[in-house]
């Protein structure tokens, strides 16, 4: 069996060589951003192109630095300082200045191309920050910063991948049941037929309105909220802090709830950077909407956290289980009327607008209960968390 420090050289050559593969391929997606903003065409390469490509070129550069300067530390038998995150109102001001500046260049289309991007990147990956150095100030002394760069590490490079080729899967296998059952209806592999035929067919792809048509059927609607509501979720919340599982050693709970939220920023700052690039006609609402979403992320990472904590440390599988299923509900739930409130802002000239508007009314105020309620829990745990560990150190 490998000895203990043999094993710590290889954990910090492996962070060592990812990260600088990463500041590699950085340095790469930052080259290919430069050449898009300054020479492709609009026509081209869109401005929401551009955008994800900057994106990819930060968090890139961003987690190699990171993962290869901690490793480097650790290689060099440092133990590694407790996690300490900048104070939580200068990121809250940045992040306040970056929507306002991005979206005046937006709305103003000075050399979009060029400068959006930046305060995208910021935009997008502040509130997952804000939440893990707001909740860091508090418990940080439960856990090491290096902990907390790999597990965030472990919620970008293995929870989103991840989560994305097993939803696909999930997704590609609901399509091929739903077919079937469209088949054995009378006239049913003609309409079949007719919709391959359309799907193969660019000319189709260019109204918007029959993608909305398709989708808004019984069967498009089931599938959709089936694969957001409940696959995704169960997916997610499992792969959001998978990295606890891979730190040989029990953590504490504190600590155990900090790698969770960690992870889960890590996921929810890479999904704030891509997701809200793809309708820039849209952004600050969708930057917005990020915030509630990257909260909702970071609570049901930490009880996740608490999850892994349970079956691990304290040996309690149906805690740990309800934790996952408290978890999944949590961000089930967001999914489902963040869905709704979109497809009845799209869906409007189907129904009455009157009824519409209702529904976009109700579901906004479940939305914002919601929030309230994740919220509240966040800082109740937090809360908690800090007198049990201050239980913990009293002599």
């Amino acid at each position: 069996m490998p000895s203990q420090p043999l094993i710590s050289k290889l954990r910090a050559g492996t962070a060592i060589a990812g990260g600088l593969a990463l500041t590699a391929g950085g340095l790469g997606m930052s080259a290919v951003y430069l050449y898009l903003a300054l020479f492709a065409s609009e026509a081209t390469f869109p401005l929401n192109n551009v955008t994800v490509t900057a994106s990819l070129a930060v968090l890139s550069l961003g987690l190699g630095l990171s993962l290869a300067w901690h490793g480097l530390r650790a290689w060099g038998g440092d133990a590694g300082a407790p996690f300490n995150p900048p104070r939580s109102g200068l990121l809250l001001l940045s992040f306040t200045a970056a929507v306002a500046a991005g979206q005046a260049v937006l709305s103003f289309d000075s050399a979009p191309r060029l400068l959006f991007p930046p305060f995208h990147v910021l935009a997008g990956a502040l509130p997952a920050m804000i939440i893990l150095a707001l909740v860091g100030r508090r418990l940080g002394k439960a856990a090491r910063q290096r902990d907390i760069i790999g597990q965030m590490a472990c919620g970008i490079l293995i929870g989103g991948p991840g989560a994305i080729v097993l939803v696909g899967l999930a997704g590609l296998l609901l399509v091929f049941s739903l077919s079937i059952l469209v088949a054995l209806r009378p006239g049913g592999l003609e309409t079949l037929q007719t919709l391959t035929y359309d799907l193969q067919n660019p000319i189709w792809w260019e109204n918007p309105d029959n993608l909305m048509t398709l989708i808004f059927t019984p069967a498009g609607i089931s599938a959709v909220l089936l694969l957001t509501a409940v696959i995704g979720p169960l997916v997610e919340e499992m792969l959001k802090p998978v990295g606890v599982l891979l730190v040989p050693r029990r953590p504490g709970r504190a600590e155990a709830f900090l790698w969770g939220l960690a992870g889960a920023c890590g996921f929810a700052l890479t999904e704030g950077m891509l997701n809200s690039a793809i309708d820039l006609n849209s952004w600050v609402t969708v930057v917005l909407m990020r915030v509630g979403t990257s909260i909702t992320h970071c609570l049901t990472g930490g009880l996740m956290g608490l999850g892994w904590y349970s079956l691990r440390t304290a040996r309690r599988p149906w805690r740990a289980i309800g934790l996952y299923l408290l978890a999944v509900t949590l961000h089930g739930l967001w999914n489902f009327i963040t869905l709704g409130i979109g497809g009845l802002a799209f869906g409007a000239a189907m129904i009455s607008e009157a009824m519409a508007n209702l529904g976009i009314v109700l579901l906004l105020g479940a939305l914002l209960a919601l929030l309230a309620f994740c919220i509240a829990a966040l800082i109740g745990l937090v809360r908690w968390l800090q007198n049990s560990e201050l239980e913990l150190t009293r002599p």
